[in-house]
C-alpha cells in the first residue's frame, strides 16, 4: 500500500522545524500539551489544506511548511488513476515509487488561495540538480485522490456532535462512507425507486406533484402576476441523493431499562468514547475482507484509549492495528502502554516539549538500532531485549540493570529513599538480560535522545567496558586488579572472579577509582562485586527478595540495608540523571 512515510514540519504551532518518520501503525507518544495533535494536524493539512489563522503560525513573520514523502507509489496505483491524473503526478514519482511534495503559506493574513504547493522532481542522474516544481497543474487533485479526506477521531470535547452526525470528517461519517458506501450500484438500486418517487411528487417538474403543492403554485401565481404578468410559480423540494441521506444520519441508543432510542449525546464519556471506537473496529472487520484499494485512507485518532477499561484498550489496538493491515494509514496519540505492542515499539513516535516551547520527536528505536549497530543479527537480538520495554517510551529517563535483583528491589529502594516512586519520577528500569548487551542498549537509547544511565556488577569493567572502549584495557587501576587477582579457577570478567577480588579487600582503591570513572560515562559499578553485597541480600531469589522488602517496609533503612550510604548515592546519583 503507497502511504505517507515522513513529513517535515516547519512553523506550524508548536512544530517549529521538525521531521517524523510514519509507518503504517504510527504511534505518537507524550505528555500532554507536548504537541502529538499539531502533528497530526499538519499531517491532515499537507493532503487537504484550509487556510491558517494566526494562532497556526510558531512565527507569524514566516511561511508555514509541511513536506510529505510518500512510498508505495507503484505501477498498480499509477494504473488505477485515470490517464490524466496519471500524467499530473508520474513526472514526480521515483523508480522506486517514491514522491515529495510540500505545501506552504507564506503568513496568517493568507487565504485558502494562495497557499502553494509544490512538487520535487527527481533527477535520474543523483549529480544533476534535483528542483521543486510551483503549481504543477492538476497535482492537487491527483494527491486527494490517492488520500481521500481522513477519518478523524478526535478527543472526547468532540465526541458526541463526532459520533451523533454524520460529517466527512467524523467517526459515522466515513464509517457510512467506507462501509455501507452509499455510491455502490447496490445501495442506489434498493434506494432508486423510493427517491424517484418523492422527486416526482416534490420536484418543480415532477410528473405526480403532491395537490397541495400544486394549489400553492397556482395561487401564488395569480399573486405575483398582479405585479409581473407572465409569471408562473413553481414550487420546488429538492430531494436528496443517497449520500445526502446518509450525510444526515444519527445514531441513537436503546438501553435495556427503556425502549425509547435516544441521543448518544445524553451519554456519559465512557459509553460515548466506547461507541465511537466501537465504530472504528467495525470498520476494521468491514475492511478486513477487502483485498485491493485504489487510494489510501488515512485514520488519525487522538487518545483512543480514554475512558476504556484494559481490555477494550486492547480490543481498540487490535482493530487499529487490522485497519493498517488492509489500506489505511493509522496513526494517533497516546499515553497508554496498553495501546503499544512489543512489535510496535521500534516504530514508535517519542514526543516531547523543549523548554522553549518547541515540539521534539526522538529518533525511533528502529533508526537508532540501525545506526548503532551494522550487524542484522545484533540488531535483532538488541531489539528483542528492547522490545519489552515499552515503559521507556513513557519516561523521561531510562536506567538499565543487568539482574534480576536490581529489577525486583530498585523501584523499592528508589520509593524508601526520595518517598516518590521510580513512575512518578518518570524513570523506567529496564532489564537488558546481561552486561554483554548493556552498552549497546545504552548506545541506543543515547542516540534516540534519552536521558539513560546504567548499573553494572564489577566484573563488567574488566571485559564489557574495554571492549566498548569504556576503558582502556591497559588502564593502571585495572592492570593493579589483575595483578592483585589471585583466584586460578574464576577470571576477573566472570562474577566470581570479580566479587572474590571485591571479597578479600586488596584492591578496594583500585575499584573505587574505576567506580568513579565509570560513573563518569554514566555507569554505576557496584564496588562488592554486586548488588546484593550492598543491600545484604545472601541468595538471588524471590523469597530472598520478598523478605528484604518486608524488612524495608518495617525497619529503618540503616537497619536493614548493608551498605546504606553508598545505596543512598547510588538513588542520588539515579535522580539526577
Amino acid at each position: 500500500m503507497h502511504k505517507i512515510d515522513k513529513v517535515e514540519i516547519e512553523n506550524f504551532r508548536s512544530c517549529r522545524s521538525l521531521e517524523v518518520q510514519l509507518s503504517s501503525f504510527c504511534p505518537l507518544v507524550g505528555y500532554n500539551n507536548a504537541g502529538k495533535s499539531n502533528i497530526m494536524d499538519a499531517i491532515r493539512w499537507v493532503l487537504h489544506h484550509g487556510a491558517l489563522d494566526e494562532e497556526d503560525f510558531w512565527d507569524p513573520n514566516r511561511r508555514v511548511v509541511v513536506t510529505a514523502h510518500l512510498e508505495g507509489i507503484s505501477e498498480n496505483v499509477l494504473s488505477g488513476l485515470s490517464e490524466i491524473r496519471r500524467e499530473r503526478i508520474e513526472p514526480f514519482v521515483r523508480d522506486d515509487g517514491h514522491c515529495r511534495f510540500r505545501r506552504y503559506q507564506p503568513d496568517p493574513s493568507g487565504t485558502k488561495g494562495n497557499i502553494e504547493l509544490e512538487a520535487y522532481r527527481f533527477s535520474p542522474d543523483e549529480d544533476e540538480e534535483q528542483e521543486w516544481v510551483e503549481s504543477p497543474t492538476g497535482l492537487n487533485k491527483t494527491i486527494q485522490t490517492l488520500f481521500p479526506e481522513p477519518i478523524e477521531v478526535r478527543a472526547m470535547e468532540d465526541a458526541a456532535e463526532d459520533i451523533g452526525k454524520s460529517k466527512s470528517t467524523s467517526t459515522i461519517g466515513r464509517l457510512i462512507a467506507e462501509v455501507l458506501n452509499p455510491d455502490t450500484r447496490d445501495v442506489s438500486d434498493q434506494l432508486q425507486t423510493p427517491l424517484q418517487t418523492l422527486q416526482d411528487r416534490l420536484a418543480a417538474d415532477g410528473e405526480e406533484r403532491l395537490e397541495v403543492l400544486d394549489d400553492l403554485d397556482e395561487g401564488a401565481t395569480e399573486t405575483v402576476n398582479e405585479y409581473f404578468p407572465g409569471l408562473e410559480i413553481r414550487t420546488h423540494i429538492p430531494v436528496p441523493d443517497a449520500e445526502d441521506l446518509f450525510g444526515d444520519g444519527t445514531i441513537q441508543v436503546i438501553d435495556e431499562m427503556s425502549d425509547e432510542p435516544r441521543d448518544v449525546s445524553s451519554m456519559g464519556d465512557g459509553a460515548q468514547r466506547s461507541i465511537q471506537m466501537a465504530l472504528v473496529h467495525h470498520l476494521a472487520e468491514q475492511s478486513s475482507v477487502e483485498t485491493e484499494a485504489d487510494t489510501a485512507k488515512l485514520v488519525l485518532v487522538d487518545e483512543p484509549e480514554l475512558y476504556l477499561h484494559p481490555q477494550a484498550v486492547e480490543s481498540v489496538r487490535k482493530s487499529l492495528k487490522d485497519l493498517s493491515e488492509s489500506h489505511y494509514q493509522v496513526v494517533f496519540a497516546t499515553h497508554s502502554p496498553l495501546l503499544i505492542a512489543e512489535d510496535d515499539i521500534p516504530y514508535t513516535n517519542v514526543v516531547r516539549k523543549s523548554t522553549s516551547g518547541e515540539t521534539e520527536v526522538r529518533k525511533r528505536v528502529a533508526e537508532a538500532i540501525e545506526e548503532v549497530i551494522e550487524d542484522k543479527t545484533s540488531q535483532r537480538k538488541l531489539l528483542f531485549n528492547l522490545q519489552n520495554a515499552s515503559r521507556i517510551l513513557f519516561s523521561d529517563r531510562v536506567l538499565l540493570v543487568e539482574g534480576k535483583t536490581e529489577r525486583r528491589l530498585i523501584s523499592h529502594i528508589y520509593e524508601e529513599v526520595k518517598n516518590e516512586t521510580l513512575q512518578e519520577a518518570r524513570i523506567a528500569v529496564v532489564g537488558v538480560g546481561g552486561g554483554g548487551s548493556v552498552s549497546k542498549c545504552y548506545e541506543i537509547l543515547d542516540t534516540m535522545g534519552m536521558n539513560v544511565r546504567a548499573l553494572v556488577d564489577l566484573d563488567f569493567v574488566f571485559l564489557d567496558a574495554i571492549h566498548h572502549d569504556l576503558l582502556e584495557g591497559e588502564d593502571d587501576h585495572i592492570q593493579s586488579c589483575r595483578a592483585k587477582h589471585t583466584d586460578q579457577d574464576n577470571d576477573l570478567h566472570s562474577a566470581d572472579g570479580a566479587a572474590h577480588l571485591a571479597d578479600r579487600g586488596v584492591a578496594e582503591t583500585e575499584i573505587q577509582h574505576l567506580h568513579e570513572k565509570m560513573k563518569c560515562q554514566g555507569y554505576w559499578v557496584w564496588t562488592d562485586g554486586a548488588i546484593e553485597g550492598h543491600l545484604g541480600i545472601d541468595d538471588k531469589d524471590e523469597s530472598a527478595w520478598a523478605e528484604f522488602n518486608e524488612q524495608l517496609r518495617e525497619n529503618d533503612f540503616k537497619e536493614v540495608v548493608e551498605d546504606p550510604e553508598g545505596v543512598r548515592e547510588l538513588v542520588e546519583w539515579v535522580d539526577d540523571m
